[in-house]
């Protein structure tokens, strides 16, 4: 399952590269379908999507609720119903509830919410808005304006607790929000934190070593629950690192550093996973927020080897961890399977040349990851 931005939607697509099918429904021209994850059963898919409120303008102005629905796009339903965004939906790992960020209050995502999966008994986590967080410590002394959720909730193998970094907006001096020409912000400052999904427990993991730097792409959680890993803006200009740290924030490590390719330092874009054994970490670094380019990496986290693997700006691992699925947005390759060190690729779906997606493989034995 994955999520096309242009013109915004949702499809299903067979390993084999057979049978692709759109899980979204199309009701309108400004219906945008995003964050797709699916249920730990396989039968279900969550998602945030702009099909029920409009609150109209010259551009169709539209939020985003949270909507789960079965594979085929059936039986939809709608979990959220509120007045501002809510976004990147994931589900637990036993499947009983799903964590979300929301708009509530504010020019940034501020809050973590936990809801059932029939829609019943939704928890605030996490609210920035709350004077309680609201100085919680963003590293080097930095004072938060505004504060944000930067990521999406990633949960622990065990679903007690969920991983987020959050942010602030913060001048060079006094901490004042300051705004530059465009209206965006002149510094932000991350730090990478856990809490359980009660919203008990808050811990600082990581803060950011200088103001304007810090965690940008969502965490990802050992398969032991015992390590997190994340991306962080480095030190030197135009790297990112890769690091690993204990859940209790003890034994950080520096895993590898690669170059950012144009220079984007806040970028959000790029995915970071462990393998299925628990040896390795299959991360990608995009160009910057939004961009079509980028490079797919794998690291050892037990020893400090990195290996390209070639183009791409998504990535993840089959359940076997024998191969990764690709998203590479240009010029036409879309998605595709390929052998962890990048050979064997495997076209799934590339777009014809009137931009639409298509399936790249007839064969129809190939189901999932499996093909016969």
């Amino acid at each position: 399952m994955f999520a096309d931005r242009d013109p915004g939607d949702i499809y299903l697509v067979r390993a084999g590269g057979s049978e692709l099918k759109r899980v979204s429904a199309d009701s309108g021209e400004w219906e945008i379908n995003y964050w797709p994850d699916i249920s730990p059963d396989g039968s279900r898919a969550v998602y945030a999507t702009t099909r029920y409120r409009w609150v109209g303008g010259p551009f169709g102005i539209r939020n985003f609720e949270i909507e789960t629905a079965n594979l085929d796009g059936s039986d939809p339903l709608r979990l959220t119903d509120n007045g501002w965004h809510d976004i990147a939906p994931s589900w637990a790992p036993d499947g009983s509830q799903i964590a979300f960020v929301g708009f509530a209050g504010g020019k940034f995502a501020g809050e973590l919410y936990v809801v059932a999966a029939d829609g019943s008994e939704r928890n605030t986590v996490f609210d920035t808005r709350n004077p309680d967080t609201a100085a919680i410590d963003l590293g080097n002394g930095a004072v938060a304006a505004g504060l944000f959720i930067n990521t999406s909730p990633v949960w622990s193998p065990d679903g007690i607790t969920l991983a987020l970094v959050v942010g602030g907006s913060v001048s060079a001096s006094a901490g004042t929000w300051v705004y530059g020409p465009t209206g965006h912000c002149c510094f932000r400052s991350m730090a990478l934190y856990t809490i359980k999904s009660d919203g008990t427990g808050l811990t600082l993991l990581n803060a950011s070593p200088t103001q304007g730097y810090g965690p940008r792409t969502p965490p990802a959680w050992s398969l032991d629950g015992q390590r997190l890993a994340f991306m962080l803006d480095g030190t030197t200009t135009l790297k990112r690192e890769l690091y690993t740290i204990g859940v209790d924030g003890s034994e950080l490590r520096k895993i590898a550093e690669v170059g950012n390719l144009n220079g984007e330092r806040f970028g959000t874009d790029g995915s970071l996973s462990w393998s299925p054994n628990g040896t390795e970490i299959l991360f990608t670094v995009a160009s910057g927020s939004g961009s079509q380019t980028g490079d797919v990496y794998i690291a050892w986290a037990d020893r400090s080897e990195l290996q390209r693997v070639g183009p791409g700006t998504y990535a993840s691992w089959s359940p076997d961890g024998s191969r990764i699925a690709v998203i590479e947005r240009f010029p036409n390759h879309y998605l595709s399977t390929m052998a962890p060190d990048g050979s064997d690729a495997m076209s799934l779906v590339t777009r014809d040349q009137d931009g639409n997606l298509k399936a790249s493989n007839p064969n129809p034995r190939c189901f999932l990851w499996f093909c016969l």
